[in-house]
C-alpha cells in the first residue's frame, strides 16, 4: 500500500510469534530487518522471515570482519580460528582429521574452534552456530574469489 502511495519509505518485518516477549522479539526482528534494508537499498519491504540470516550477519559484521579478513601478525589467531572451523567442516567434525590436515595437533584444532566460538558467538555442535559458520566462510570464500 505504501508503495503505491510513492512514499519511499523502508519497512522492516519481524516473524509472527505470541505473546508479549514474542512481540519483544518480532519488534527486535523488525529493527534489525529495517538496519539490514536500509544498508542494502533496492527493496524496501525486508522480511526477517526471508532474509533472517543475511540480516544475521549483517548485524555481526563488526565481529566477524577480523576473523574474515585478518590482517598480519596480530589477528592471525582470528584468522587461524576460521581456517579451523572450515577444516572441521571439511573432515567430518573430526578434530584428528583436521589436524592431520592442517599439520596441527587436534588439540591445537580444538583451541581454535572454542576461540571461533568466542569471536562470534555461534557454536559450531548447534544448527544456528552452524549454519551461521558455514554462511559466514562462505561469504568469505566468495569474497576473496576462492
Amino acid at each position: 500500500m505504501l508503495h503505491a502511495h510513492c512514499l519511499d519509505v523502508a519497512i522492516g518485518v519481524g516473524l509472527w510469534r505470541m505473546g508479549l516477549p514474542g512481540a519483544a522479539a518480532s519488534a527486535t526482528d523488525a529493527e534489525e530487518s529495517l538496519a539490514y534494508g536500509r544498508w542494502r537499498g533496492g527493496d524496501r519491504v525486508v522480511r526477517f522471515e526471508r532474509d533472517w540470516l543475511s540480516i544475521t550477519l549483517f548485524q555481526r559484521e563488526a565481529r566477524l570482519e577480523p576473523l574474515l579478513r585478518p590482517e598480519r601478525g596480530a589477528s592471525s589467531l582470528h584468522g587461524d580460528a576460521a581456517v579451523a572451523v572450515g577444516g572441521l567442516l571439511d573432515n567430518g567434525f573430526s578434530f584428528s582429521a583436521t589436524g592431520r590436515a592442517l599439520h596441527l595437533h587436534p588439540n591445537t584444532v580444538r583451541h581454535r574452534v572454542e576461540r571461533w566460538q568466542q569471536l562470534t558467538g555461534w557454536d559450531v555442535r548447534t544448527r544456528q552456530g552452524l549454519l551461521r559458520s558455514i554462511a559466514a566462510l562462505g561469504l568469505n570464500r566468495q569474497h576473496d574469489g576462492s
